[in-house]
């Protein structure tokens, strides 16, 4: 929420930066108006008053328009992101009523002050004369402004191409385990502990079924405190995530083995007290040595527990936390009881929906008094990362609306330039300057402020995006590919944008404009 906050508040500077440089480009037209005010006597404080209230009043009628849209568009946009918004209807209606008053108040002061002190500031005698310019000062706030706008636009663009590498890379990358067909069933400790063997049998028979499953923790679960336990090692005492399983389960998530053996209904491993490590695990207890080796898990007797295997680590917990060090037993004779969890049924066949219809029919005779409630474990894990496809999604529409702004901007800035250089241009063709030469000219000084922004929206991107990077155990590093696409993006369309004007003010018949003049 805070980084939605943050960027929803640069999109509204950037409209207020819009705003604000436009009307200090249009203040030459209202220099004559302000010249006669205070020829008749106005104040200054007046002039002020009169612009910042002219500024408020545009400011408030496009908030009723804004909140109407709002209104209009908010259910469509709960629906495609996932989640539940309100806005007349919202218990905090009057926190929000004060925070939109506040926005009105900081936009109507962002855009209208300074353009407002601009013109109560004219001399009366030049502008009368017709001599009346904004200056240098007045060009390099103009600047300034174009350059922060296309900060804003950059910054979102380059943010946009890291967080879609990053849930790429998340979607991707290698999880250690199949999720794939695999049916998650919520049961209870009848059917997944007491009376798993006949659950097992009921299930594992139907067609197209080919491993059924139980686990007290299914990838996509969060481990808590009681997910751990203290045992001794070689003399050390150690702290390690516990997961009680069936024999099957690895074979239902094709996790492979690393070393040693697989739990096996065959052998002796529902009686005595056996256990499987991952590979991270095994690291943390001195390597492949630990095979066949006992570990004591405190507040047990004697009898220890005997590692029999290594598997493959294998991410359970989405991008953002690392392969914790794992411990899986069988049965609970291993001193460590558990309870929880869920079956998994692992579907082999195209004819997924006859095969989850005889599933379902096959638990009416394990649960009669439960309904099936069932999940696919992919789908399942996809949710981990749900809200950073929701903030791709938001952040994506962001970056099109500060891009929108940026443009519209450059635009009218652009066709306000040119139009106070028709003389010259006019001029210059005369003495037989190329369409491509005043094009050229026209647009040099605009590439070069987008230029600079792109030179400072990048390292803030850099930092802010590496902040958000961070929170991940498993990421990418933004590499130069990613800073050149959003220059050249960004470039790209600035150069489109004064283009379309320069080379229309270039084509232009020097006549009309000398004549003008």
């Amino acid at each position: 929420v805070a980084i939605l906050v943050i960027l929803a508040f640069l999109l509204l500077v950037a409209g207020a930066i819009n705003f604000s440089n436009l009307s200090i480009a249009a203040s030459i037209r209202r220099a004559k108006e302000v010249g006669i005010r205070k020829t008749l006597g106005s104040s200054r404080w007046q002039l002020i008053r009169q612009f910042l209230g002219e500024t408020a009043l545009q400011c408030v009628i496009s908030l009723v328009l804004a909140l109407v849209i709002a209104q209009l568009v908010l259910p469509a946009f709960a629906k495609s992101f996932g989640i539940n918004l309100s806005f007349f209807g919202a218990n905090n209606f009057g926190f929000i009523l004060l925070q939109i008053f506040a926005s009105l108040v900081i936009v109507v002061i962002l855009s209208g002050l300074y353009p407002a002190v601009v013109l109560s500031l004219v001399n009366t005698n030049k502008v009368l004369k017709g001599e009346y310019s904004t200056g240098s000062k007045g060009r390099t706030l103009r600047n300034g402004l174009i350059v922060a706008q296309f900060v804003v636009a950059a910054f979102f663009v380059f943010a946009i191409l890291v967080i879609n590498r990053q849930i790429r890379f998340m979607e991707t990358r290698d999880k250690g385990f199949s999720g794939e067909q695999v049916v998650r069933i919520e049961a209870t400790q009848n059917s997944r502990d007491r009376n798993f063997k006949a659950t097992r049998a009921a299930l594992s028979g139907i067609p197209g079924v080919s491993f059924v499953s139980k686990s007290t923790k299914v990838p996509g679960d969060k481990f808590s405190d009681t997910s751990t336990f203290r045992f001794s090692y070689a003399g050390a005492m150690h702290r390690i995530a516990s997961v009680k399983i069936s024999t099957d389960y690895f074979s239902t998530l094709d996790v492979k083995l690393v070393k040693g053996r697989l739990f096996d209904d065959r052998q002796t491993d529902q009686q005595t007290r056996s256990a499987i490590l991952n590979e991270t695990a095994a690291q943390k207890l001195g390597g492949d040595d630990i095979l066949g080796k006992p570990v004591f898990f405190e507040g047990c007797d004697t009898i220890p527990v005997q590692v029999i295997g290594i598997v493959r680590d294998f991410n359970v917990q989405g991008m953002e936390t690392a392969v914790q060090p794992m411990i899986y037993t069988i049965g609970n004779k291993a001193c460590l009881y558990q309870s929880g969890g869920a079956l998994l049924a692992k579907v082999n066949t195209e004819k997924t929906a006859s095969t989850i219809a005889a599933l379902t029919q096959a638990w009416k005779s394990v649960e009669p008094d439960l309904p099936i409630r069932y999940s696919f474990l992919d789908d399942d894990f996809q949710r981990l990362f749900s809200a950073h496809v929701r903030l791709q999604q938001i952040i994506s529409v962001f970056a099109v609306i500060a891009i929108v702004i940026s443009v519209m901007g450059l635009f009218a800035m652009t066709a306000y330039l040119t139009g106070q250089r028709k003389k010259e241009i006019g001029v210059r063709k005369v003495l037989g300057a190329s369409v491509s030469n005043l094009a050229s000219l026209l647009s040099r000084d605009f590439i070069k402020l987008v230029i600079l922004s792109v030179v400072i929206a990048i390292p803030v991107g850099y930092w802010a995006t590496n902040q958000w990077l961070d929170t991940f155990a498993y990421r990418i590093t933004p590499g130069w590919s990613m800073f050149a696409l959003a220059a050249g993006l960004v470039l790209l369309i600035a150069i489109i944008t004064v283009s379309f004007q320069t080379i229309k003010a270039a084509r232009s018949n020097p006549v009309d404009s000398l004549r003008s003049e």
